[in-house]
């Protein structure tokens, strides 16, 4: 997580048009910020049911974000679908897990799929909590050689 902390969206693979290319447009001081901060709150609380609901407040908001973010970029900014499906939320929801500076964030996945009952990891909060994972796999899987640093682009 330390060397990958200040990569870019655009360096995890997130589509430009889900952040904005001009920081003076951001309403906090990087991208998705809110649901960096919302993520860091994770390991403030002691109750599972309450981390899940943290990850879940944490995935709304980089909906709303990428919404926001994309209606910067549209000129029609009328949604006629949702701004971002599965295949951008992990790369997003990679770059909120590296901004939260985190480490824990991978125990703490395990315990909450240990010990939260097995009702609550279907639905929204077991999508959540799988996607959240996802990413931090993904995250794992760049230091590992699955992808190359940020800074090892030459362009």
């Amino acid at each position: 997580m330390k060397l990958y902390r200040d990569a870019s969206p655009a360096d995890l693979g997130v589509p430009l048009k889900l952040f904005p290319g001009d920081p003076g447009a951001l309403q906090g001081s990087y991208p998705y910020e809110s649901a960096v901060q919302e993520l860091k709150l994770l390991i403030k609380d002691c109750c599972p049911q309450r981390k899940l609901e943290c990850i879940v407040r944490t995935l709304r908001l980089i909906c709303a974000c990428a919404e926001d973010y994309r209606c910067l970029h549209e000129v029609d900014s009328a949604p006629k679908t949702a701004a971002i499906g599965a295949d951008d939320l992990l790369p997003i929801l990679s770059f909120v897990a590296l901004r939260c500076q985190c480490p824990q964030l991978v125990s703490e996945c395990a315990a909450l799929e240990e010990f939260i009952h097995e009702g609550y990891l279907i639905g929204e909060e077991g999508y959540c909590l799988t996607s959240l994972q996802s990413a931090l796999a993904y995250i794992e899987s760049l230091h590992s050689g699955g992808a190359h640093h940020p800074a090892d682009n030459p362009f």
